[in-house]
C-alpha cells in the first residue's frame, strides 16, 4: 500500500513539474509551447484549440434633455452582469431603454424580460432600475423631459 502511494505521489509530483514553464538561462521565457500527446497525435498549444474569455469593461452614458424635448445617450455593451439605469427630474419625466440583440435596436416591451422604462411624475424624483444586460448586447436609453431638464444614465455594472 505505501509503494502504491508513494509511486502516486511521484506521478503526482512529476506531472506538476512538468506543467511548470521552463525558462532560458537568460531568464526570458521559451516561446514555443511543449506538444500535448493524446491518443498517440501531438498537438502543440497554437494548434489546439483554445477558448478566451473577453470581460467587458464597466462602461456608463447618460443623456440630458432640456424641457419638452427628449434625448438618446450612447450605445453600452451588455456584460452578462446587472446594471443600473437611472432618471431624475424636477417635473415630469419618462426614460425607456432600446436594446440591440444583433438584429437592430428595439424598444423595450413587455415580452422581454425585467422593466425597460422609468416614469417621473409632475412633483419630480428620480427613479432607479437593475437590468440584467446579455453579454453580446447592446443598450440605450431615450429620455423625455415635459415641462423640467431630466437627466438619465445607464451604464452595465451595480
Amino acid at each position: 500500500m505505501k509503494k502504491k502511494i508513494a509511486s502516486l505521489f511521484f506521478v503526482l509530483s512529476m506531472s506538476l513539474v512538468a506543467a511548470v514553464p521552463a525558462f532560458a538561462e537568460d531568464e526570458s521565457s521559451v516561446t514555443e509551447a511543449p506538444a500535448l500527446v493524446t491518443n498517440g497525435t501531438s498537438v502543440t498549444a497554437s494548434e489546439s484549440n483554445v477558448v478566451t474569455i473577453l470581460a467587458v469593461p464597466n462602461q456608463g452614458s447618460s443623456a440630458s434633455a432640456n424641457a419638452w424635448s427628449e434625448s438618446t445617450s450612447a450605445a453600452i455593451d451588455g456584460g452578462a452582469r446587472y446594471g443600473k439605469i437611472t432618471l431624475t427630474s424636477a417635473g415630469q419625466a419618462s426614460l425607456y431603454l432600446y436594446i440591440n440583440d444583433g438584429t437592430g435596436w428595439k424598444i423595450w416591451n413587455i415580452n422581454m424580460p425585467g422593466a425597460g422604462y422609468i416614469f417621473i411624475p409632475e412633483t419630480g424624483g428620480s427613479g432607479t432600475l437593475d437590468y440584467y444586460m446579455n453579454n453580446s448586447w447592446q443598450y440605450r436609453i431615450l429620455v423625455s423631459a415635459y415641462g423640467s431638464p431630466a437627466t438619465g444614465t445607464i451604464r452595465n455594472y451595480l
